[in-house]
C-alpha cells in the first residue's frame, strides 16, 4: 500500500487534472474565474510568466508555485491578485506563528483580465470562521455542482484550521416564500404587514441562523416602514437590542425608499449613466463619427446603465419622466440638436433607430 504522503500527491495530482480537463471542456467566450487555496507561493516577480503573473506578488516562488506556473501557462491562465497593486498586509493570506505567505489565489482566462477592475483577497481562516464548510458543500450538491468537483474543494480547504464546524440542513424551517423573504447569498430581506409580524420573523430567522453558527450583524440590520405616513417601530434582536430605523435602504444595489417610490434608485442610476457618457465625451463629440455608431455606444453602454436593477423599481409617472428626460438629453447630443431646433422627440428616436 503507498504511503499516506504519495497517497496525498497522487489525489494532488488527479484533482489538478480533472480541473484542467474541467476548464478546457468550457467554451471559448465564457468567463472562468476560480478561487482557492492553492498552498504554493508564487513570489513577488512575474519572471518567466509576465503574461499570466503580474509584479504584485508575495514572497519568494518555490517549486510547488513554479509547477502550478508552468500548468497555468499551458491553460493560459492568469493569476489576477498579482496585477493589483496592494499593501504587504493586504497580499499575505496565511500567518502561522512568525511566518506568513500569499498562498490564496484568484485565477481567470488571460483574456478576461481587461473586464476586472480590482481584486481582493481575505484570509481564508476570516472567510470560512463566517460561513460554515458543511454549509458550503450542502449548498454545491442542491446545485447540482459534481462530486468531483466538491472534493476539489474540500482539498483547498485541508490544513485551514477554522473555528466554524457546524452543520446545516437548509433554510426552509425559517422561510414564508415570496414575497415575505428576499434571499441573495448573505443578503436577506424580511417583509412584513404588521410590526408584530415582523419582529416574529426577525427572531425566527436570526435565531435559526445563528443555531446554524452564522453570525447575524444586528449593527448592520436596519429597519424600514414603507407607507405615506412615517410611522415608528420597534423591532429588537434576541438580545433586546432595538434595531435602527431608516428611510431609504439598499438591497443588491437597488435603493428602496419608505415612500414607496423608486425616485432614489432612478436618480442614482441616472447619475452613474451620466459618468459613463462622460467617459465616452470625446467620442460623442466627433463629428466624424457617424451618429449611427454613437447610438450603438450608447444603446450598449449607457443605457444599460440606467437600467440596472429596473426589474426592481416602482416607477411611477415622476420615474418615468425623469428616465425619459434623461435620455432624450443624450440622443439630441448625439443628432446634434437642442430644444431650441424644436424637434420631436418621437422624431429623434426614429431617425437614430432608438425605440422607448
Amino acid at each position: 500500500m503507498p504511503h499516506r504522503s504519495e497517497r496525498k500527491k497522487v489525489n494532488k495530482e488527479e484533482l489538478t487534472k480533472d480541473l484542467e480537463c474541467m476548464i478546457d471542456s468550457i467554451p471559448v467566450g465564457e468567463k472562468v474565474i476560480i478561487g482557492a487555496d492553492l498552498n504554493v507561493h508564487l513570489g513577488e516577480g512575474g519572471e518567466g510568466y509576465r503574461r499570466i503573473l503580474g509584479g504584485e506578488g508575495y514572497g519568494k516562488r518555490n517549486a510547488e508555485g513554479q509547477k502550478a506556473l508552468e500548468r497555468l501557462e499551458g491553460l493560459d491562465m492568469a493569476v489576477v491578485n498579482t496585477f493589483f497593486k496592494k499593501r504587504e498586509k493586504q497580499k499575505i493570506t496565511y500567518k502561522s506563528g512568525q511566518g506568513q505567505s500569499q498562498i490564496d489565489f484568484i485565477i481567470t482566462r488571460r483574456e478576461d483580465l481587461k473586464i476586472i477592475s480590482d481584486c481582493k483577497v481575505i484570509a481564508g481562516e476570516e472567510a470560512y470562521d463566517r460561513v460554515p464548510r458543511d454549509l458550503v458543500y450542502w449548498a454545491l450538491r442542491k446545485r447540482k455542482v459534481p462530486e468531483k468537483l466538491i472534493r476539489l474543494v474540500k482539498a483547498t480547504q485541508k490544513g485551514n484550521n477554522s473555528g466554524a464546524h457546524s452543520s446545516w440542513q437548509n433554510s426552509e424551517e425559517c422561510r414564508n416564500g415570496l414575497p415575505w423573504e428576499l434571499l441573495f447569498a448573505d443578503d436577506l430581506a424580511i417583509i412584513a404587514d404588521s410590526e408584530e409580524e415582523l419582529q416574529r420573523r426577525w427572531l425566527k430567522w436570526q435565531i435559526g441562523l445563528e443555531s446554524k453558527g452564522l453570525k447575524v450583524n444586528t449593527g448592520k440590520t436596519e429597519v424600514m416602514v414603507s407607507g405615506r405616513n412615517r410611522t415608528k417601530v420597534n423591532i429588537k434582536d434576541k438580545e433586546g437590542r432595538e434595531l435602527n430605523q431608516v428611510d431609504q435602504f439598499k438591497y443588491l444595489g437597488v435603493t428602496f425608499s419608505e415612500e414607496g417610490g423608486s425616485e432614489t434608485a432612478v436618480r442614482a442610476r441616472v447619475k452613474a449613466a451620466w459618468q459613463k457618457w462622460r467617459e465616452l465625451g470625446p467620442v460623442i463629440a466627433d463629428k466624424t463619427i457617424p451618429s449611427k455608431l454613437k447610438t450603438k455606444l450608447y444603446t450598449t453602454v449607457v443605457r444599460p446603465v440606467i437600467l440596472y436593477g429596473a426589474e426592481c423599481w416602482t416607477t411611477g409617472v415622476k420615474e418615468e419622466n425623469i428616465l425619459e428626460k434623461t435620455e432624450m438629453r443624450m440622443l439630441r447630443r448625439i443628432k446634434g440638436v437642442t430644444l431650441k431646433d424644436k424637434m420631436k422627440s418621437e422624431d429623434i428616436r426614429k431617425e437614430l433607430g432608438v425605440g422607448v
